[in-house]
C-alpha cells in the first residue's frame, strides 16, 4: 500500500463539461415574419392519427410544408414554408371533403 509523503501533493482537476459555442450568426436584416399555420379539416379520426397519411396527402398536393403538428384537441396544423406557399395551399383542392383553412385569431 502506497502512502503519501508530506512533500507530495494532489493535482486538482476541474471536471466541467465542455461548452460548445454555436457559430455566431450574422444578422441578415430584419427577422422574417412568422407564417401562421393552416388547419387541416375533413379527415377521419383514423387518418388524423396516422402521420404517414397526412404527409402523403400533402405530397400529392405538391405542397411546400415545413411541418405538421397535431394539437391536444385533435386538430392538424400545417405550417407552410412561406407566405407564398401558404396562399398556394389555400387555393389547392386536396380531395373531396378535405380542406385547409386559416386559423382563427385569438381573442384576448
Amino acid at each position: 500500500m502506497d502512502t503519501l509523503n508530506d512533500n507530495e501533493s494532489f493535482q486538482v482537476i476541474n471536471r466541467k463539461r465542455a461548452r460548445h459555442d454555436s457559430p455566431k450568426q450574422v444578422p441578415n436584416g430584419p427577422p422574417k415574419p412568422k407564417v401562421k399555420p393552416l388547419v387541416l379539416e375533413g379527415l377521419s379520426d383514423e387518418e388524423c392519427s396516422n402521420p404517414l397519411t397526412i404527409s402523403k396527402l400533402l405530397k400529392e398536393a405538391k405542397a411546400e410544408v415545413a411541418k405538421t403538428v397535431k394539437t391536444k384537441q385533435g386538430k392538424i396544423l400545417v405550417f407552410a414554408k412561406s407566405e407564398e406557399a401558404k396562399s398556394k395551399l389555400l387555393k389547392k383542392t386536396l380531395r373531396s371533403g378535405v380542406s385547409l383553412r386559416q386559423t382563427k385569431d385569438r381573442v384576448t
